[in-house]
């Protein structure tokens, strides 16, 4: 989840290594924290989901079945990038319109929202 979200917060594109994270992240997303979860579905999110959607599909599979689990923000962050990534997660779907940033403001990653705390 920190490598993820270190190049995808640096803005480097990096495609080789989001598809090897995604890789060795997939069969163990169950292992991960609510926060991990998280912090990696903003991270591949920002960095672009184009060739990673089954990657998503696994991370809203994880996360629906483990809801009650998130913060209301993780949830956000989860809703929003299942929805850039064009993810049909039922259970976030009405988070997704709540996660819609309005012009001019810009969403916080979820590292920032742990470094405030």
């Amino acid at each position: 989840a920190n490598t993820a979200w270190a190049f995808a917060t640096a803005r480097v594109e990096a495609s080789t290594i989001f598809d090897a994270i995604a890789a060795e992240a997939s069969p163990r997303l169950g292992d991960f924290s609510s926060q991990d979860i998280a912090k990696t579905a903003w991270a591949f999110s920002t960095a672009g989901a184009d060739a990673r959607t089954t990657f998503f599909d696994d991370i809203a599979a994880t996360s629906s079945t483990r809801f009650d689990e998130f913060t209301s923000e993780e949830r956000e962050d989860i809703a929003s990038a299942l929805r850039a990534a064009g993810v049909d997660a039922p259970v976030f779907e009405a988070l997704s319109a709540e996660a819609e940033t309005p012009l001019g403001e810009q969403r916080s990653s979820p590292q920032d929202k742990v470094d405030s705390a």
